[in-house]
């Protein structure tokens, strides 16, 4: 019988746990805020500004309730990975 040899994984460098750490903690400005194109707030300025991270973090649960449901934005839904990436955010403790 053929025994195959598991290989070892090298430990990550300084680098790669920087890259790493930085791409499992969503922020606003990296993560959140190119999901929202200007015409998404310009649509959404009367109840509050989808591009103030303050007004955001406010309206969270109820901006992902409606991205999740698919009636925001209005002329077609996120994709799912889009609102993954907005609930994580939200999970994560809305950093800026």
């Amino acid at each position: 019988m053929l025994q195959f040899q598991t290989r070892k994984e090298r430990p990550l460098g300084k680098r790669a746990r920087q890259a790493r750490h930085t791409m499992s903690e969503p922020s606003f400005e990296r993560d959140v805020l190119p999901l929202f194109r200007a015409e998404d707030v310009d649509a959404m300025s009367f109840a509050f500004d989808l591009s103030s991270y303050s007004e955001v973090c406010e309206h969270a649960e109820e901006i992902h309730e409606r991205l999740a449901d698919g009636t925001m934005p209005c002329d077609s839904p996120w994709p799912a990975e889009d609102i993954a990436r907005f609930r994580a955010w939200i999970d994560a403790g809305m950093p800026s």
